[in-house]
């Protein structure tokens, strides 16, 4: 599971992460079955909304995540 520092950086930046048209975010993999290792990495799922902006909000999404919200 993502740590409440995670989860706080993720709502401290909702309103930058809603500019991108996401609507949901999703973790799965080792981390949701409590399975990870020291080496593991966090398996997110970004599900952006349907609109014609999407595909022009995704590649800026891309291109500014870096590791700024996580």
């Amino acid at each position: 599971m993502l740590t409440s520092e995670e989860m706080e950086k993720i709502e401290e930046n909702i309103e930058d992460i809603k500019k991108y048209c996401v609507k949901r975010i999703g973790l799965f993999g080792s981390y949701v079955r409590n399975a990870q290792k020291l080496e593991s990495d966090r398996d997110i799922l970004v599900r952006l909304g349907n609109s014609k902006k999407t595909s022009d909000k995704y590649i800026d999404l891309i291109a500014s995540t870096g590791r700024r919200w996580l």
